[in-house]
């Protein structure tokens, strides 16, 4: 809808339209931006324009890669697959514990955009109410290695049950 600088933002990340409002005087928003590399050595050996590092350094974030915080993979799991379920309305009912290790055992070096593909593309081919380990192994990296410790959240047992899912709203 608008041409130019904010098209691209629009169509890639969906910034804009979630942190945009109307004034009086045309659009106020604010903008986020991240970066996999240190901006700062950047600067340092001239890579990067210094003015812009300043204009965009206003509140630093440092969040760790998705492999270093495994705890989170489930609930990214879960919204995921509550959102694409609901974009592609398929009724997915849950993720087996098989998947869900799976998914735990994989280092994700594409990070989240990397596991949310991947779920994507689950829910899209899925045939099933469920996922399972099938389902998410449509890429042979992902599937588990054999001397692999299954995690304790998720380690199959007498109670092995899908992960139930709730849409989020």
């Amino acid at each position: 809808p608008w041409p130019g600088v904010c098209s691209p933002c629009v169509h890639m990340e969906k910034l804009f339209f979630r942190m945009c409002r109307m004034t009086a005087g045309g659009y106020s928003f604010i903008s986020g931006a991240m970066a996999n590399r240190n901006i700062e050595a950047m600067v340092a050996q001239g890579a990067f324009r210094e003015d812009l590092y300043y204009r965009v350094n206003i509140v630093p974030l440092a969040l760790p890669p998705l492999r270093e915080r495994k705890e989170d993979i489930p609930l990214l799991v879960a919204h995921f697959i509550a959102r694409y379920s609901r974009l592609m309305r398929k009724p997915v009912q849950g993720i087996t514990d098989g998947a869900m290790n799976a998914l735990l055992s994989h280092d994700w070096p594409g990070n989240v955009r990397e596991l949310e593909n991947t779920i994507q593309r689950t829910v899209a081919l899925l045939s099933g109410p469920q996922i399972d380990l099938k389902d998410v192994t449509l890429l042979d990296r992902l599937r588990p290695r054999p001397d692999a410790e299954p995690d304790a959240r998720h380690a199959a047992g007498p109670a092995a049950e899908p992960v139930a899912l709730t849409a989020a709203g």
